[in-house]
């Protein structure tokens, strides 16, 4: 018995040493990082801009994956089934804690099968409209809106994304029947916004901000508490009569669970340590986004936290699963 017990603590130990052989040599290989929406979106932006600067800290490739479909349930539940090693993660928006409140068949447990490692970026939405919409003010939307039921549909990156959710706010605030518009992910939604197939975008600042600039799209209100630098003519929402009003996307990066702590621990200081290059903020406030960060606890903390404040929220929409 004593035998037994002394081998099991030997192979413990073993099994101890290795992990932390393999975490104090992390990372010794490509790291693959899942985008679980087509390119071109505002997911892919952020991704390839901290993967370049992951890349040449590490003196290592990192794969930028793009895995799109079911809402980005696809890629992320592909990182879900990796190995623990550090070397699998993807970048889940806002929407990823809102699945469970959408769908009833989630092919993973949206906290617990997932190890938390940071999070990285935020930005409001625009209300946007195409320029032929005889509207330039958030009043003048509802009044269409009102005078023609159930005919404008707005375009949204997914079911249970930020903007799918700022939109049913805005209509139940407003009290108007307009039609949320799926797509897989928010470029294909801004290119039907942009060619006039649907009359409404509702997407963040990352993904619209360029169209509005160039004027193929109109934006009327944003959706954060204030006006956003560079688009300061643009309102907010709660200028524009609903008080209050505050709704912005997020992205938040992932690994299976289980990955080493130390593992967890680089990822999470490089990664902090590049969002906190000139260069890098400067691009990202250039597309629209400002850094959250924080420690993988906290990460974990604001997973959970936006988890049970937007399930409220689909709750009063009236959205249950389908």
């Amino acid at each position: 018995m004593k035998e037994q017990l002394a081998r099991s603590a030997i192979a413990l130990l073993a099994l101890a040493l290795c992990a932390d052989a393999a975490a104090q040599a992390y990372p010794a290989k490509a790291i693959r990082w899942i985008v679980p929406y087509p390119p071109g979106g505002s997911t892919d932006t952020i991704v390839r801009t901290v993967g370049q600067k992951l890349g040449e800290a590490w003196s290592v490739q990192v794969v930028i994956d793009n895995r799109p479909g079911a809402s980005g349930m696809i890629g992320t539940d592909t990182v879900a089934k990796s190995a623990p090693d550090g070397y699998t993660v993807v970048s889940v928006a806002s929407s990823h804690v809102l699945q469970p409140s959408l769908y009833r068949q989630v092919p993973f447990n949206t906290i617990n099968d997932f190890t938390q490692i940071i999070v990285l970026v935020r930005s409001p939405n625009f209300i946007c409209v195409h320029p032929s919409l005889p509207v330039r003010s958030i009043r003048e939307l509802i009044a269409l809106a009102r005078a023609r039921p159930g005919t404008l549909g707005f375009g949204i990156g997914g079911l249970g994304s930020s903007n799918h959710l700022a939109g049913e706010m805005f209509k139940t605030l407003a009290k108007i029947d307009i039609t949320p518009i799926p797509y897989k992910g928010s470029a294909p939604a801004a290119i039907d916004a942009i060619g006039g197939q649907i009359p409404m975008l509702i997407q963040t600042i990352t993904s619209a901000g360029p169209y509005v600039k160039s004027g193929r799209l109109r934006a009327l209100a944003v959706t954060s508490q204030k006006r956003y630098a560079g688009f300061a003519d643009v309102p907010t929402l709660d200028e524009s009569g609903f008080p209050g009003f505050d709704s912005s996307e997020w992205w938040g990066l992932l690994g299976p669970a289980g990955i080493p702590r130390d593992v967890v621990t680089r990822l999470n200081a490089q990664i902090d340590r590049i969002m906190n290059l000139a260069d890098v903020q400067a691009r990202f406030a250039e597309i629209g986004t400002s850094y959250i960060g924080g420690t993988p606890e906290q990460a974990g903390a604001y997973f959970r936290s936006e988890m049970v404040k937007w399930a409220k929220v689909a709750k009063a929409a009236g959205l249950k699963p389908e």
